[in-house]
């Protein structure tokens, strides 16, 4: 369980990348393209092997 101090920190770090992600989904070609098609899953988890528990990882945040 992530701390009080831990947990602010994600946030922070979460609306930097939101914030980012704005200012480039506002400009044309590919790149923006590609940013207005990116977003924010929060905490996920993701296996490494599709049939194995034991191989994951548990993300405080993923994008």
């Amino acid at each position: 369980m992530p701390t009080l101090i831990h947990e602010r920190l994600i946030d922070q770090i979460e609306d930097d990348i939101r914030r980012q992600l704005r200012k480039i989904q506002t400009g044309s070609g590919k790149t923006a393209e590609f940013a207005q098609k990116v977003y924010s899953a929060r905490s996920t988890e993701i296996y490494y092997d599709a049939r194995s528990s034991k191989s994951k990882n548990e993300l405080d945040a993923s994008f």
